[in-house]
C-alpha cells in the first residue's frame, strides 16, 4: 500500500526508484504490489517506463526474490524487514536505506540518487561473499511468526 512518513514522503520511495530506473539503460525494476494500490497511485503521478514492472498478481515474495539479481528496500522508516532476511537467505544482494539498523550483508545507503545500483551490483556479483543470514534465531522467529499468522487465520475463519 502507498503510505507516507511524517514528512509526507512515500515510505517505500517507489516513485523515486521509478524515476531513477527510467534513466538506467538495460535495467528492470520489479515492484511487488499485491494490492495494486501503488500501481494506481503511480499511474496518476507519472507515466510508467517500460522497464518498470508491477507484480500485482498473487505471488510469494521468495519466488520473486529467487529470480532477481538484487532487492532494494528504499524506505524512509522501517523495522526489521522480513523480506530483507528472506532475500539474504537466498544469497542475493540487498540494498537498503540506512534509516534503521540492517542485518549483516546489506549494502546500505542514505540517498538513492547518490548510489549507482548497477555499478554496486556489478561489484557485489564479481566479488562473491557469503550473504546468507544464517542467524538461527532469526530463522526461528520468522517461522514462529508464519505459524502464528496461520493459526490466527484458521481460528478467525472458524469464528
Amino acid at each position: 500500500n502507498v503510505t507516507f512518513d511524517k514528512r509526507c514522503k512515500e515510505i517505500y520511495g517507489i516513485t523515486d526508484l521509478i524515476n531513477l530506473f527510467d534513466k538506467i539503460p538495460n535495467s528492470a525494476l520489479f515492484v511487488c504490489d499485491p494490492s495494486s494500490n501503488y500501481l494506481e497511485y503511480v499511474k496518476i503521478k507519472m507515466s510508467l517506463p517500460s522497464n518498470v514492472i508491477f507484480v500485482s498478481t498473487p505471488y510469494t515474495f521468495v519466488d520473486i526474490a529467487k529470480n532477481c539479481h538484487a532487492y532494494i528496500r528504499n524506505t524512509t522508516t522501517d523495522g526489521d524487514s522480513m523480506s530483507i532476511h528472506e532475500t539474504l537467505q537466498l544469497g542475493k544482494v540487498v540494498f537498503a536505506t540506512d534509516c534503521t539498523s540492517r542485518p549483516p550483508g546489506c549494502r546500505t545507503y542514505s540517498n538513492h540518487v547518490k548510489i549507482d545500483f548497477i555499478e554496486e551490483l556489478r561489484k557485489e556479483l564479481s566479488n562473491p561473499r557469503e550473504y546468507a543470514d544464517n542467524d538461527e534465531d532469526t530463522l526461528r522467529k520468522i517461522i514462529k511468526l508464519y505459524e502464528y499468522c496461520l493459526r490466527k487465520l484458521i481460528s478467525d475463519g472458524q469464528n
